[in-house]
C-alpha cells in the first residue's frame, strides 16, 4: 500500500498546486489495489484524460521511490497514453526559414528567445531544451549532446531520459557556435544555482521569473506549439538536403519515414518546389 501522504508531499515538493493535488489523490484513490482490478479499471476508463494524467503522474512518483524501474515506467505511460482533447484537430505547423527571426523576437526575454532559437535550428524537443546543461554543449565538436540524467532525488528531482531512452549529439553550424558561447560567458546569470543551460525543470520559478512551463504555455497561445519549432527544423533539412538520412539523424527519429512524414506538413512548399524543378 503506497503511502497517499508521502505522494502528497512529493507532488507539492514538485511544484504542483493544492488544486492539482486534490485532484491526483482523488483518482489515486479510486485505483483498487489487486493489479488485475486496477488494469481491468484503467482500460474501462482509459478514454478519462484526468485520470490517466493522474495515473501517469504517479507512475512517476512510483520511479523516484523506485518502487518501479525507468523502463516499467516508460512502458505503462505508452500504454495509458493521454486521450486528445475533444475538438483538438489542429495539424502542426512548418514556420518558413525566412521567419525564423522574427520568431524568435517574439520571446519576451532571453530565456525564452533562446529557447525558440535551439528549437527551431537544432530540432529539439521542448523537454530536451528543458534539460539541457552547460556541460551538454561541445564547442570543440560543434555538438550539442543529448544525454539521459540521474539526478539527486534527496532534492526532489526525478530522473530524465531522452524519447525511447535513444542519446544521440546534434550538430550547429558557426552562428549558433557564437549564439550559445555568447549566451554561457557573457548573459546566463551566474548565480543561478543550477547546471541547466537555461531553465531549471526541477524547482518552481522565483517571484517575478517565468518559468519554463509558462513559456511553453506561452508559446502554445502564440498560435503555434513547442514541437512546431522542432518540425519546422526537420522540414527545412528534409528541403535543404540531398537524404532524408540526415535529418532522421539530427532529428534522432528511429524510423526514416517518422522523419519523411514531417514533408506532407508543408503541402504549399512540397508543391511549390515541385512547380520549380527544372
Amino acid at each position: 500500500m503506497i503511502n497517499l501522504e508521502d505522494y502528497s508531499n512529493w507532488l507539492i515538493s514538485s511544484g504542483r498546486s493544492k488544486g492539482t493535488v486534490k485532484q491526483y489523490l482523488t483518482y489515486i484513490r479510486k485505483l483498487p489495489e489487486d493489479l488485475e482490478a486496477k488494469e481491468e479499471y484503467l482500460r474501462i476508463n482509459i478514454r478519462d484524460r484526468n485520470l490517466m494524467a493522474a495515473y501517469r503522474n504517479y507512475l512517476d512518483y512510483l520511479e523516484f521511490r523506485n518502487y518501479i524501474t525507468p523502463e516499467q515506467n516508460y512502458k505503462l505511460k505508452k500504454h495509458y497514453q493521454l486521450p486528445k482533447r475533444l475538438g483538438n484537430t489542429r495539424k502542426g505547423i512548418a514556420i518558413s526559414r525566412k521567419k525564423w527571426a522574427e520568431l524568435i523576437t517574439l520571446g519576451k526575454h532571453e530565456q525564452a528567445r533562446l529557447s525558440i532559437y535551439i528549437g527551431l535550428k537544432a530540432g529539439l524537443r521542448s523537454s530536451e531544451i528543458r534539460h539541457l546543461r552547460v556541460e551538454d554543449i561541445d564547442f570543440k565538436n560543434k555538438e550539442i549532446k543529448i544525454r539521459e540524467r540521474k539526478e539527486d532525488k534527496s532534492k526532489g528531482q526525478l530522473d530524465w531520459y531522452p524519447k525511447h531512452f535513444h542519446e544521440r549529439e546534434v550538430p550547429f553550424d558557426d552562428d549558433m557556435f557564437q549564439t550559445l558561447k555568447n549566451w554561457i560567458e557573457r548573459i546566463r546569470p551566474k548565480n543561478l544555482g543550477h547546471p541547466y543551460l537555461i531553465w531549471n525543470p526541477d524547482s518552481r520559478a522565483k517571484p517575478g521569473v517565468v518559468s519554463d512551463r509558462a513559456f511553453w504555455g506561452w508559446i502554445k497561445k502564440s498560435g503555434i506549439n513547442s514541437h512546431d519549432l522542432r518540425r519546422s527544423c526537420i522540414t527545412d533539412a528534409l528541403y535543404r538536403t540531398d537524404s532524408p538520412r540526415v535529418a532522421q539523424l539530427i532529428s534522432g527519429h528511429t524510423s526514416l519515414s517518422t522523419t519523411t512524414n514531417y514533408i506532407s506538413s508543408d503541402k504549399k512548399k512540397a508543391f511549390d518546389m515541385f512547380r520549380n524543378m527544372s
